[in-house]
């Protein structure tokens, strides 16, 4: 986001937030801790705001936040549950959700060594062991994960096509393509996923050598289990690797096909970024998609 609507996107959240509340919190005292594609997050003392910036983000925010209590009871990890959610108004039209401050600080790239990705891999062996009968609130599943995906594709080809040269649109189209016949193979068992575990989203302590928490479970689904090794290439693909040792060794099911099913999530991550930009409407960040997503693995990728 340009630096000016930044601030003037900030201003007027921190101004909102304790009048909607009820409370006499300063808000200057309101910092901002993150800004995605889908939510702006502050935080003021024990209190975590996520505000999301278009309505597909509130309502997926609103699917997981009454899951995220039971699955605190599930996981060892710390994991955020929701404290008061905040309607919607003229300032904050998709409302805002208060969650309790978690201990730690986010994960930096290359910062973590093997004590951080065997804790990684344990931990994912323990998510994925979750099944639909262990949750009493439905989580969706590869279906609802696919239409979103189908979803988010239309907006993306519908800018690429104008964007770009006609081979590039036509190698991602094709790309495209290639991915759907991908998602129709039949699958193992469906586990559930954390979605988007990248390293901004996990929490640890500042010698990196202990997870603390997990952050942002927006994405979360029974699906592809190598989806959350994708994610977590964004630390490069010996981390990945490393956490895939660790949870083999306890006890997480690698199937045959889990690692080439990883490289197609690891690309799918860049085109669906093109949608999430453009949800914004935010030009820079769109631009900075655009520019990541030339440079990165689909259009390095000699599928057809």
């Amino acid at each position: 986001m340009h630096e000016a609507a930044q601030v003037a996107q900030v201003t007027q959240v921190k101004h909102a937030l304790p009048g909607t509340l009820g409370t006499s919190t300063n808000p200057d005292d309101l910092e901002v801790i993150g800004e995605g594609f889908s939510s702006l997050i502050l935080a003021a003392g024990d209190t975590v705001f996520r505000v999301p910036r278009h309505r597909e983000a509130a309502d997926r925010q609103a699917a997981v936040v009454r899951v995220l209590p039971e699955l605190q009871r599930l996981l060892p990890v710390h994991i955020s549950a929701p404290t008061v959610s905040v309607p919607a108004s003229a300032t904050l039209p998709f409302g805002a959700v208060a969650f309790e401050r978690l201990p730690g600080i986010p994960m930096r790239s290359g910062y973590a060594g093997p004590s951080i990705a065997g804790a990684l891999g344990r931990l994912l062996a323990a998510l994925h062991a979750i099944r639909p009968h262990h949750l009493s609130i439905p989580v969706r599943g590869r279906a609802g994960v696919d239409r979103a995906r189908h979803v988010a594709m239309d907006a993306a080809l519908a800018f690429l096509r104008e964007t770009l040269s006609a081979p590039d649109y036509v190698h991602i189209v094709r790309w495209w393509a290639s991915y759907r016949g991908f998602r129709r193979l039949p699958l193992p068992t469906p586990a559930l996923v954390h979605g988007d575990l990248w390293y901004g989203n996990i929490l640890v302590d500042p010698g990196h050598t202990r997870i603390l928490g997990l952050l942002d479970w927006e994405e979360m689904a029974f699906d592809d289990p190598a989806q959350d090794f994708a994610t977590l290439r964004h630390s490069g693909n010996a981390f990945s690797d490393d956490a895939l040792a660790a949870y083999a060794h306890a006890g997480g099911a690698i199937d045959v096909g889990l690692l080439a099913r990883r490289e197609w999530h690891w690309e799918c991550r860049e085109v669906i970024g093109i949608a999430s930009a453009i949800k914004t409407g935010d030009t820079a960040e769109i631009e900075e998609t655009l520019d990541k997503l030339m440079s990165g693995p689909v259009m390095r990728s000699r599928r057809r």
